[in-house]
């Protein structure tokens, strides 16, 4: 039986010839065998020469859809066996007539070539209808054709009614997912006489590299038994690639976290060991991707899968060695630039937490892109959905600009003394939700920035002298001339002490209390640490009780006076002068 083959340009369907195809010639294995690994590594190149090169292939209806594959795949072939290299073009042609919108990117190529090849398999085993009951482009404009199957078969083309291809006429996404079915269906039907397929075992079994090749011809044949898709052989191999990487990646992760911990001898480069695993894991993704498809020729769903696989493998590589390189980053920039300032160093290291994470979710979405998830409707609906995200992360919003806020005033700084509110501690990191303080008595006290940035803060270290204020009260009985001695005692002793600042220090009788004079020494300590203030004041405390005690009086204690009169009347005699009772 012969068959018609028509050009697969639009306005070429002329009859080119009736041919009789033979049986693939010795110089078929060699021709096939890179074909898909070749496709999949390489960009189109020119097609072959034509009269009318730039004329666009036809799908504009049935007819011309399953002519202009069946017309491509026989281009490529013919090209491979004239080694013309431009047989990528006619393939790519052919991979064009399929509806890929339910396939992920990252395996479409793929998933087109294998579908092409097996449609052409399927359609020289069954009896195909005239060329004249397939729809033609005046049929499709007639009758308002919108789908159509080739008839007693599902392989169904739907006319595309939007997107870049509005108008083409497609094999459909349904079709695409069950042509492997449809293909081990009539597998076992001989071609049709003329036919010679399109050498779909051949590209699929047979390896594309020389030395698989021989090994496989040397195989019993139980090997080369076809299961699930893949022969054994293909199934063992695959497997042991699967295990010895993985033996490999957990090798890599315990050298990696050993040669991390820090050595005298290597104090430089250990900080790079983590990013031993992320790059083993990224090799291995890629020398497993070059096994697939240049060596043991895994396709179908298993082949489709394990790319799927792969490249999210591949995107959880790339974001750990970006977040393990910015790090590394962030430490030699803080070297480089000599960044000393606490603050400083919490700021480079917030920036680079927030540029990593913006990178990683980028990097996510476009792997996202890659595997077919709709990303641009997830971004929409985050727009629709803006207000509520903004209103649950209304405190996270707030702590990280007050954060932001604490980095660009800097009124306290990490290792600084303050007082936050009624809180006094040492302020050990301010992060992008919030700040930490370790108090007097040791322990942590965690702050929102955005109510960190709102308390009264008081930066303790940032004194140039610390206050020395302290208030004597001498008892009533106290005369003058002991007063005045004990005021110019206490002034001699604030300028006996070079450490204490005469600028504004000074020494007053403050006025009568309760039960006591008081009396005031103002002055400062030209100190700021507290252990040497403490050591200041010491000293002076104790000249001060000296002074008390060389001037003749005494400071004074809680006390109440009781007046005793007598019963005819409030007249008080001398003898009868009230005496101080002072407490047990």
């Amino acid at each position: 039986m012969s068959r018609v083959d028509v050009g697969y340009h639009s306005g070429r369907s002329r009859v080119v010839g009736m041919t009789d195809r033979t049986s693939a010639s010795s110089q078929w294995p060699a021709l096939v065998l890179v074909l898909l690994g070749a496709f999949l590594a390489s960009a189109p190149a020119p097609a072959a020469e034509d009269e009318h090169p730039l004329e666009p292939p036809d799908y504009s209806s049935p007819r011309g859809t399953v002519l202009t594959l069946r017309q491509a795949l026989d281009d490529t072939w013919r090209m491979l066996r004239e080694g013309d290299p431009g047989w990528r073009a006619p393939l790519e042609v052919a991979t064009r007539t399929l509806d890929m919108s339910r396939v992920p990117p990252r395996v479409a190529t793929q998933v087109g070539v294998e579908s092409t090849l097996m449609i052409q398999e399927i359609l020289d085993r069954i009896e195909l209808p005239a060329e004249a009951d397939v729809p033609d482009r005046e049929a499709v404009r007639e009758f308002g054709i919108t789908k159509w199957a080739i008839p007693h078969t599902e392989l169904t083309l739907v006319l595309m009614e939007e997107g870049d291809r509005k108008g083409d006429f497609l094999f459909s996404p349904a079709t695409i997912d069950r042509v492997s079915e449809f293909f081990e269906t009539v597998r076992h039907l001989p071609y049709k006489p003329g036919a010679e397929g399109a050498h779909y075992d051949d590209v699929r079994f047979g390896g594309n590299s020389p030395l698989v090749r021989n090994l496989v011809a040397r195989l019993p044949e139980p090997a080369k038994v076809d299961v699930a898709g893949q022969t054994i052989w293909q199934w063992v191999s695959f497997g042991a690639l699967i295990l010895l990487s993985l033996l490999i990646a957990v090798a890599a992760f315990s050298l990696g976290r050993r040669w991390k911990r820090p050595f005298p001898e290597r104090s430089g480069w250990n900080r790079w060991a983590a990013l031993m695993f992320p790059v083993t894991v990224l090799f291995l993704s890629w020398f497993i991707r070059r096994m697939l498809d240049e060596h043991l020729g895994i396709r179908g769903e298993v082949g489709a899968y394990t790319k799927v696989t792969l490249t999210v493998v591949t995107s959880f590589g790339v974001a750990w060695l970006m977040a393990v390189s910015l790090t590394r980053v962030n430490e030699w920039l803080m070297v480089l630039f000599k960044i000393d300032r606490p603050l400083n160093r919490q700021m480079l290291r917030a920036t680079t937490k927030i540029v990593t994470i913006v990178s990683i979710s980028g990097l996510f979405l476009i792997t996202g892109q890659a595997l077919g998830v709709p990303v641009s409707t997830m971004l929409a609906g985050l727009g629709v959905g803006g207000i509520a995200i903004a209103l649950a992360a209304q405190s996270t919003v707030e702590n990280l600009i007050g954060g932001i806020n604490l980095y660009a005033d800097q009124p306290v700084r990490v290792g600084d003394l303050c007082r936050i509110g009624t809180t006094v501690g040492v302020l050990e990191d301010v992060g992008l939700r919030s700040a930490k303080v370790r108090t007097l008595e040791r322990t942590m006290v965690t702050i929102p920035n955005a109510q960190f940035a709102q308390l009264h803060l008081e930066n303790l270290s940032k004194r140039d002298r610390m206050l020395m204020k302290t208030s004597l009260s001498l008892r009533y009985e106290t005369t003058s001339e002991q007063l005045e001695s004990v005021l110019e005692g206490l002034r001699a002793a604030q300028a006996a002490d070079p450490r204490i600042g005469d600028e504004k220090a000074r020494v007053r009788f403050l006025g009568f209390g309760d039960y006591f004079l008081e009396v005031e020494a103002y002055a400062y300590a030209l100190v700021t640490s507290m252990p040497d203030f403490l050591e200041i004041q010491e000293g002076f405390l104790m000249e001060a009780m000296k002074v008390v005690e060389r001037s003749g009086t005494r400071l004074a204690l809680p006390s109440e006076i009781h007046y005793v009169t007598g019963k005819s009347g409030p007249e008080v005699g001398p003898s009868q002068r009230a005496e101080p009772v002072e407490p047990a």
